[in-house]
């Protein structure tokens, strides 16, 4: 049965898109493909919601995990609830088929993001001592305890008592880092740009903070903000192993401590908006730092599909008329300022 819903939503968006049927049975057989190898996998691992390199499988709790390659030999991974995971599939497959890569692009300006930002390739190595600090905190399974100000997490293993959420420092850092292909793109962001003053709101465990402040150096500085003090605390350990001196930790509710950041800070070249997944806040944070970012900055949403809140503002935050190009690469949304760029938007596959 299950198979058949995920053909049927694959021919759906075969006939929106007026594709192929070829094209987009594609992408089916990599569903079926990947599902068989980690449903064997889970069934020999019963309990287990750990999953190594392509594939997926049903968790009791978690849902669909769910890892594919798409086209250009690169990782999508869905962590969807079990009421989402075939919205999600079926948004999926329809950006995929909608979407393009730099060949399908016509904007100099994005060509340009695209080839030598997007899809620039780098030596991973530079970044061995922060994935040290990630494998470090990965198998760290010390339990803390911190009240969540943000939208929560789909991963219901965390323990929930009178408002404070107690979760081992393995599961944060497994649900809520942004994995190596999201953070050396950040890194690269930074670095295509040119970006001195970057502005972070949610720190997790630092390790998205500690690319960027690889990539700006010594010439740059980072303001992060992070709402749990028990996670700021390990994030500050992160910052001290890895001598991250231009990076500058506040902790606070987001809309008690920004203003006066915003005061103090601002204006920014690079924001990376993370800490929130409730669409009414994430709209509010960006009419605010719409005043507060330089005119060639950019902003980066993450999440853009976490909620149908979420996809709201999304699509509020592309009509805005300060926003003159965006990007939508599925998971995350980049938003671009620039004055003088022609109001373009744009589905990218990466």
């Amino acid at each position: 049965m299950f198979k058949l819903i995920i053909f049927l939503l694959t021919l759906r968006s075969c006939k929106t898109t007026g594709l192929k049927t070829s094209e987009s049975l594609v992408l089916f057989s990599q569903f079926l493909h990947a599902l068989k190898q980690n449903i064997i996998k889970f069934a020999n691992n019963p309990g287990s919601n750990t999953r190594t390199g392509i594939g997926a499988g049903i968790h009791q709790k978690s849902g669909l995990l769910l890892d594919l390659k798409d086209a250009d030999n690169q990782t999508i991974t869905f962590t969807t609830s079990p009421m989402n995971n075939l919205k999600l599939m079926k948004e999926y497959l329809t950006w995929y088929f909608t979407s393009s890569s730099r060949h399908g692009v016509h904007s100099p300006f994005m060509y340009d993001f695209l080839d030598k930002c997007l899809y620039a390739g780098q030596d991973s190595g530079i970044f061995d001592k922060i994935e040290s600090q990630r494998s470090r905190l990965i198998k760290n399974r010390q339990i803390i305890t911190f009240k969540d100000l943000g939208a929560g997490s789909r991963n219901s293993d965390a323990i929930r008592t009178d408002g404070l959420t107690s979760k081992s420092i393995r599961q944060i850092a497994k649900s809520s880092l942004q994995s190596p292909k999201y953070t050396r793109l950040m890194y690269r962001i930074a670095g295509y740009f040119q970006c001195k003053n970057i502005l972070e709101m949610g720190t997790s465990f630092g390790i998205t903070t500690a690319y960027l402040s690889e990539a700006v150096k010594k010439e740059g500085t980072i303001h992060t903000l992070e709402g749990a003090d028990a996670i700021a605390d390990i994030a500050r350990d992160v910052f001290n192993n890895l001598n991250c001196t231009n990076v500058t930790l506040h902790r606070g509710e987001f809309s008690d401590i920004l203003p006066e950041i915003a005061r103090c800070c601002a204006p920014w070249d690079m924001v990376f908006l993370d800490g929130n997944h409730n669409g009414p806040a994430v709209l509010n944070y960006f009419l605010f730092l719409v005043k507060h970012i330089s005119p060639e900055g950019v902003l980066i949403v993450d999440d853009i599909r976490w909620s149908s809140s979420m996809w709201e503002a999304w699509n509020t935050i592309k009509s805005h008329p300060q926003v003159s190009v965006t990007a939508d690469l599925f998971f995350m949304g980049l938003v671009f300022f620039n004055p003088s760029l022609s109001k373009e938007h744009f589905k990218v596959r990466f």
